[in-house]
């Protein structure tokens, strides 16, 4: 078995998610988990489908949440160890909602938004946002499950903007309820204070549960895209902003609005992944005593594993072939009759 992307909210808990159902005992045991000089793990807790554990953390918060684990087991008794660094979500409500918004970890890469907020959209956005800070290039991606219907323009998906303020700029591909508008819609705000534009030629219907949304950023263009399955991407929009850039570090994440001042809209997002530019994806490895297989997040393209005979004087060569890939990881599988070596990702 493998890791598949952890996630985290706030600095204060982590959900390690995992490609099959771990043993309660390893998997709450705290002694199995480090993430860190800062930052002790107070509880483990497992859910119910026993593929997500849940981490509470304590210590001095810290921007970057590297968790170590080790001796996990699966329920057919397969051990795995290993670091991976987790998408730590900070939540904050834009523009003072009445309705003041909040967010859990899911199980299986997922959040629980509940959000108030008048809209996202007009001149100046009031809405829940959970968001990364991003520096460069990103690409991050979502499968929106449910967006409850408080009204037919409640909005949730992907967003970026150029700061936290209510009327900053901003890029989003974004879905409304089954039972509400029921499209997805690409909108943009090109400068401070105007008015956003949501152009009608770019809606589609919705596709729930598998509304599954993609914002990436290379270079200057800002680029969404939509999919049935979270493999295949059709490309929707592009947005060169030239001059007009972006700041290098922008927000990015989760945006959720109930388009009301009275009630709360509640959106479960699933199968969350982002590659961010200054990340490097962390090698996870799990084996049995005829193979070991190597897998990294497919939120990293580019990268590709490599084998040196040694250490002191490497000499890398580049595995081409072999790489497999799924929903959500690459991996490469080294048979114990094959050459043994050292291991590294290299882009």
């Amino acid at each position: 078995f493998r890791s598949l992307q952890p996630l985290g909210l706030n600095g204060a808990t982590v959900a390690l998610n995992f490609s099959e159902a771990l043993s309660v005992s390893t998997a709450t045991n705290i002694a199995n988990y480090t993430a860190g000089l800062r930052q002790s793990i107070t509880n483990a807790t497992i859910s119910s489908n026993g593929r997500t554990v849940f981490l509470g953390l304590a210590g001095e918060p810290a921007p970057d949440i590297k968790v170590a684990f080790t001796s996990l087991a699966d329920l057919a008794g397969n051990t795995a160890s290993g670091t991976t660094a987790v998408l730590n979500f900070t939540g904050a409500d834009i523009g003072a909602p009445i309705q003041t918004g909040s967010a859990a970890l899911l199980e299986l890469a997922g959040f629980e938004t509940l959000a108030g907020g008048s809209d996202v959209g007009g001149t100046a956005d009031s809405f829940h946002f959970l968001y990364l800070e991003a520096s460069g290039d990103f690409d991050i991606r979502v499968r929106v499950e449910s967006l409850d219907n408080t009204d037919p323009w409640a909005k949730a998906g992907l967003l970026v903007r150029e700061s936290l303020a209510s009327d900053s700029r901003h890029y989003a591909n974004l879905v409304t309820p089954a039972a509400g508008r029921n499209v997805n819609f690409i909108q943009y705000r090109l400068e401070t204070g105007v008015e956003a534009e949501l152009p009608n030629e770019l809606w589609r219907p919705c596709n729930y549960p598998n509304n599954w949304l993609r914002l990436q950023r290379l270079g200057n263009a800002l680029t969404t895209y939509v999919s049935l399955d979270g493999t295949t991407w059709e490309p929707v929009h592009s947005l060169p902003t030239g001059e007009n850039a972006y700041p290098a570090m922008v927000y990015v994440g989760l945006a959720t609005s109930s388009h009301s001042d009275t009630a709360r809209t509640r959106a479960i997002y699933r199968d969350i992944s982002a590659g961010l530019s200054a990340d490097v994806p962390s090698l996870q490895i799990t084996g049995t005593d005829l193979s070991v297989t190597i897998s990294w997040p497919n939120s990293f393209p580019g990268f590709v594993p490599q084998i040196s005979d040694n250490l002191v004087d490497p000499s890398w060569t580049d595995i081409t072939s072999g790489i497999n890939t799924n929903e959500s990881t690459y991996s490469v599988t080294i048979e114990a009759t094959e050459t043994q070596g050292f291991y590294r990702l290299r882009k």
